[in-house]
């Protein structure tokens, strides 16, 4: 009894909490694989060697879920943790792993604003699909913390390079 009672509970939030939100991150999935539709499939590749798959579904999903449910509704700790793993948990039922790239693309923070799109005009002045590899593993760099790995900087060109290696042993 206590077990249906608990997953009649956590059914009920998800079903409260985060369902009436799916169809928003669903369209942000769509725009952001339209974005990196336009680079070379080894910009997936890439970021998977620098972050694995895990690591960018649970960071697409936060991302996701703070933009378009915590920012609109708020809540408090123990939400916020809930309502995270919810989504995390639909998001291996909604979408694949290219639809949550295109999230996390999306959502990828830089250091003036968001998105992969944004960031390669940014640093590079060019868009998205007219970058070469290394400056796509500079870019995922800069993805996993701004400030740390900002492009040009000795950590950001450590971090490429180790990305680049490690994405030639896959």
């Amino acid at each position: 009894m206590v077990v249906m009672v608990s997953i009649l509970g956590i059914v009920t939030w998800y079903a409260i909490s985060v369902l009436p939100y799916l169809s928003d991150v669903k369209s942000i999935s769509k725009e952001g694989e339209i974005m990196v539709s336009t680079a070379s499939d080894r910009l997936y590749a890439l970021t998977v060697a620098s972050e694995s798959k895990e690591h960018i579904r649970a960071s697409a999903m936060s991302a996701a879920y703070r933009a378009l449910i915590y920012e609109r509704k708020g809540g408090g700790n123990l939400s916020w943790h809930l309502n995270n793993l919810l989504l995390l948990m639909a998001s291996h039922v909604h979408f694949n792993d290219k639809q949550v790239f295109g999230i996390w693309a999306y959502y990828a923070p830089y250091e003036r604003g968001r998105g992969l799109n944004k960031a390669a005009e940014y640093y590079f002045r060019k868009p998205l699909s007219r970058l070469g590899e290394r400056e796509y593993a500079v870019l995922i760099s800069a993805a996993r913390s701004p400030m740390r790995y900002k492009p040009g900087s000795e950590h950001s060109e450590q971090r490429a390079d180790m990305i680049l290696k490690k994405a030639e042993n896959l």
